[in-house]
Parts: structure tokens; C-alpha cells; sequence
């Protein structure tokens, strides 16, 4: 049996060895370890990745083209590999976020919902919150850019504030005026999230239903539209 050393999260003691009981090879030059803490027993995994100063391209090569670290016998496999994250469960399963959603607002959408399966629920409220605001923002300026002669423009508070910005694209119909009362119950109660940390699980839950019902809206719903629209010219031109 090989092991490593770190500190565990379970009985807090520093430099302890973990003894390692399973391997799964994420990639050639990282692995999630199944590993037992030799003081407390209770099972954390670890990522390790491959370290470049470990010897010969012989060695490198091999722990490449291994299944299974457990050739290496009584080895501390620190010595090969550097000691990356906790490898985490969530406690729940966790959201997807709708199709055609932009990457960069799926990130923090899928943030966000990690958070809530993990029960970090003001975390969560504050992320869904972010995803809101980061939405808006887009929103905006697509508009100003396919609008930029119209009159009046948005003022410099329904640019920068997250409630006027809601109002003004409800306003253009951006955003559908069905769509409102979700919006601001996402701000709202992602406001308290951020300001108060007062996030309980059924308000996390419901900034997750919401958040996904506008998402679906406004980005999924939308591109599904043109996917049809596409389709149906196709089979007309075919």
C-alpha cells in the first residue's frame, strides 16, 4: 500500500499520513486518490497531479500509461505528484443549467447550484444574484448596440443599477413583461444573500427555480426558436 501526507478536515490534525485504498485516473498526469487518514479513519479523496522534476522520461512514461497507482508499495505518493484540491461531493444532486445559455453566465449558474447541492445557501443566493446582474448587463448592450440612434437612451442608473437596468429592458420588451415579478424576487432575495447572509434552503431553491425559468426564457427558448426556424428552411430548400 502506498500513502501520502496532508492535513484532515476531519479530526484537524497537521501532516498526517493518509493510507491510499483507490485510484482513478483522471487524465495522464492527474489522479483522484481514495485515501484514509491513519489517525481519525475517515476517507478524503485527493487530486494529485504529476510533478515535472520526478526523474527520467522512462518513469514519466510509465505512470502515464498506468490504470493503477498501487504498483507503487510503500511509496509516499508525494514524491511523484504535487497535492492539488479535496475532491468534494455534493451533498444533493446538482442543477443543470439550461441549454444555450452563454458560457460565461453558465458558469456562474452552475456555481451557483453547486453551492445550493452543497448547502452553501447564501453562497448560492448571492451567485444567482450575479448570474441575474450578468444577464441584465448583456441584455443592455445588445440592446444599445442594435439601438444605437433610438431616444432617449438609458440613463447612467439603469445602467449601473440592477433594478432600474430590470425595468428599462421590461420597458423595451427585452425582457418579457412576464418575466418581472422572477426578476426581482432573484434581486431581492440574492440581495440578501450578498448583504445580510441570510439565505435559508427554500429561498436558495426558489432563486434556482427562478433563475432557470428566466434562463430558459430569455436564451433556451429563444435558440430553440431559431433551431426550428433553420430546420424548417432547410427542408423547404431541400
Amino acid at each position: 500500500m502506498n500513502f501520502l501526507v496532508s492535513n484532515c478536515t476531519y479530526c484537524g490534525t497537521s501532516k498526517i499520513r493518509f493510507d491510499n485504498h483507490g485510484f482513478n485516473k483522471v487524465n495522464n498526469y492527474q489522479w483522484d486518490i481514495f485515501s484514509i487518514c491513519s489517525n481519525c479513519y475517515k476517507p478524503s479523496v485527493f487530486r494529485i497531479s504529476m510533478r515535472d522534476d520526478i526523474g527520467s522520461p522512462a518513469l514519466i512514461n510509465d505512470l502515464k500509461d498506468r490504470t493503477t497507482l498501487a504498483h507503487l508499495k510503500n511509496t509516499n505518493l508525494l514524491d511523484f505528484f504535487s497535492l492539488g484540491e479535496l475532491v468534494t461531493p455534493p451533498r444533493d444532486s446538482v442543477k443543470e443549467c439550461p441549454d444555450h445559455v452563454p458560457e460565461n453566465i453558465k458558469k456562474v449558474f452552475d456555481e451557483a447550484a453547486i453551492c445550493l447541492a452543497l448547502n452553501c445557501f447564501t453562497a448560492s443566493g448571492a451567485m444567482f444574484r450575479l448570474c441575474l446582474d450578468i444577464t441584465t448587463k448583456e441584455l443592455l448592450d445588445q440592446w444599445l448596440n442594435s439601438n444605437q440612434m433610438a431616444d432617449p437612451q438609458p440613463n447612467s442608473a439603469q445602467k449601473g443599477k440592477l433594478f432600474n437596468r430590470i425595468e428599462f429592458l421590461i420597458e423595451k420588451n427585452v425582457i418579457p413583461p412576464d418575466l418581472k415579478d422572477f426578476a426581482h424576487h432573484i434581486r431581492l432575495d440574492g440581495n440578501d444573500a450578498a448583504h445580510d447572509g441570510s439565505t435559508e434552503k427554500d429561498e436558495a431553491e426558489d432563486l434556482l427555480d427562478f433563475s432557470e425559468l428566466f434562463l430558459e426564457r430569455i436564451y433556451t427558448n429563444q435558440k430553440q426558436l431559431e433551431l426550428a426556424q433553420a430546420r424548417r428552411l432547410a427542408r423547404r430548400s431541400s
